[in-house]
């Protein structure tokens, strides 16, 4: 769909549900919004780390479900992709504000 800088990402990770584990814990229909709900706080965690790790991540739910299924030999009903996160290199104006996090910030920090 146009994304083209997909193309040039470091990797690329496709979040995928898999529906059966989820309505196994949560019995009603709305059990698949809970399943984008989790996508939504994963892809954020997913770029706060790496941005802290001085990578540019980025996120992409503009994708053609049906070329993406096949290309990971899923079946679009009991696994089905829901959000696509990647990194690379950061761009070439970086913001002069920002500092990236090294190791020791990580080891620092209580979860």
């Amino acid at each position: 769909m146009g994304q083209d800088h997909a193309g040039q990402a470091a990797f690329l990770t496709v979040l995928v549900a898999v529906i059966a584990r989820q309505t196994s814990h949560h019995h009603t229909a709305r059990s698949y919004r809970v399943c984008l709900l989790n996508a939504g706080h994963l892809g954020q965690t997913f770029t706060l780390a790496a941005t802290a790790l001085g990578l540019g991540p980025f996120q992409l739910a503009a994708y053609h479900d049906t070329d993406l299924t096949d290309r990971l030999g899923l079946d679009g009903i009991t696994h089905a992709p829901l959000h696509l996160l990647g990194a690379g290199t950061p761009t070439d104006n970086p913001n002069p504000y920002a500092q990236a996090a090294g190791l020791d910030a990580f080891r620092r920090t209580t979860i």
